[in-house]
C-alpha cells in the first residue's frame, strides 16, 4: 500500500512552521499556540483504496476552515477522529459546540465549516470520501461525539486501534476488505448516533435512495447511464433525484466513483495484464483513454498504469510526498 510520512521539526528545519502554516492554508488556516521554535508535526498514512488512515501527532494550535476555504477545495469527505489519551480539544462544527470531555471519537464534515483548539495532541484518523458511507451520509453527523460507552463507538475505535498496529504488515490485498469494514462500522455508528439531516426525510425517501443505487450499480458498464434515465426508470423527477443524491456529491460524481472503485479493483485482480487498460476504462463506461486516466489519477493519486505495475510486482505506489502535496492528497479523495 501507498504510505506517506511527513515529519516537521522546528529543531531541525528553521522554517518548519512557516512550511506547515503554507501546507494547510488551501484546507484551512492554523493558529500554533506556542512559539515556532518549539513546532513540531509529524503525520504517518496509509492509502487504503479510496481512503485514508492516519496517525498525527502535533503541538497546540487552532484549526480554522472557513467557507472560503470550502470553496476553494470543494472537499467533500467524512473524517473520524479517534483521541488517544490526554488530548484536550474544543471547537464549533457549524454551531454545535463540543469538546473532549464528551467522548474521544468525533467525527467532521468537511463540506462544512468549523473551528476548533487542541491542546498538544495524538490522533488516529480516518478519511472516507462521503460516497463511501452510503445513506448514512444524509445524516447529521458534522461534530458528533460518540459516547465512549456505547456499543458503535467501542466497536469503531477498538477497530481503528487494531487497524494502525496491523496495517504496515498487510498486503493491499488483505487491506481492501478492511476499508469496507472500516466504512460499515462509521456507518453504524452513525445510523446509532446521528440525527437525520435531509429536509424530508420520510420513509419513502430512503426506499428510493436504496433503490437508485441498486440501479446504478447494475448498470455501471452502460454508456447510456444518465441521471435522466435513472429518474426515468425510478419513476421519480430529475430535481428529487438531484436531491436525494446531494449529500453524496450529486447523481453523476456518484456514477463516476462507482466506476472508477470498479476499475481500480478490475485491474488489481487482473495480475497478467490479460486485459488492456483501454479495455477496463471502457467496460466501465469510459469512452475517452484520456479522461479514464484524468478521472483515475485525480481519484486514487496515480495512473492505471503504475497501478497496474505495482500490482504485478513493479513498481511500488509508497510515496513519501512533499508537505505541499499531502493535502493535494487528501483535497482529491
Amino acid at each position: 500500500m501507498r504510505r506517506d510520512l511527513w515529519v516537521l521539526d522546528a529543531c531541525e528545519q528553521a522554517d518548519a512552521a512557516e512550511q506547515y502554516r503554507r501546507a494547510c492554508a488551501g484546507i484551512f488556516a492554523v493558529e500554533l499556540l506556542g512559539a515556532d521554535a518549539t513546532f513540531s508535526n509529524r503525520m504517518e498514512s496509509f492509502h487504503i483504496e479510496a481512503a485514508i488512515f492516519s496517525r498525527c501527532e502535533g503541538v497546540a494550535q487552532r484549526f480554522d476552515r472557513s467557507p472560503a476555504h470550502l470553496v476553494a477545495d470543494g472537499g467533500d469527505n467524512v473524517q473520524v477522529v479517534l483521541d488517544l489519551p490526554g488530548n484536550r480539544w474544543e471547537g464549533d462544527y457549524d454551531g454545535r459546540l463540543v469538546d473532549s470531555r464528551m467522548g474521544v471519537l468525533r467525527l467532521i464534515d468537511w463540506s462544512r465549516p468549523f473551528q476548533f483548539r487542541a491542546d498538544a495532541f495524538t490522533t488516529l484518523n480516518l478519511m472516507l470520501p462521503r460516497a463511501l458511507l452510503g445513506p448514512a451520509a444524509g445524516f447529521d453527523l458534522h461534530g458528533l461525539v460518540a459516547p465512549e460507552n456505547s456499543p458503535s463507538c467501542r466497536l469503531l475505535a477498538g477497530f481503528m486501534h487494531a487497524l494502525w498496529e496491523n496495517l504496515p504488515n498487510l498486503t493491499a490485498a488483505e487491506a481492501r476488505p478492511m476499508a469496507t469494514a472500516a466504512s460499515a462500522l462509521v456507518q453504524a455508528l452513525i445510523f446509532a448516533q446521528a440525527g437525520v439531516a435531509w429536509e424530508d426525510a420520510r420513509p419513502a425517501d430512503k426506499v428510493s435512495m436504496v433503490r437508485a443505487r441498486s440501479l446504478i450499480d447494475a448498470r455501471l458498464d452502460d454508456p447510456d447511464l444518465t441521471p435522466e434515465s435513472v429518474a426515468a426508470e425510478l419513476g421519480v423527477s430529475r430535481a428529487k433525484l438531484y436531491r436525494l443524491f446531494k449529500p453524496l456529491g450529486g447523481v453523476s460524481a456518484f456514477v463516476q466513483i462507482r466506476r472508477l472503485d470498479n476499475a481500480f479493483r478490475a485491474i488489481m485482480e487482473d495480475r497478467g495484464g490479460a486485459v488492456s487498460l483501454s479495455e477496463v476504462g471502457y467496460r466501465h463506461g469510459f469512452r475517452s483513454d484520456a479522461n479514464f486516466n484524468r478521472a483515475f489519477r485525480r481519484r486514487f493519486g496515480a495512473p492505471p498504469g503504475r497501478l497496474r505495475n505495482a500490482a504485478e510486482g513493479g513498481e511500488p505506489l509508497n510515496d513519501h510526498r512533499r508537505p505541499d502535496l499531502i493535502w493535494d492528497w487528501l483535497r482529491d479523495l
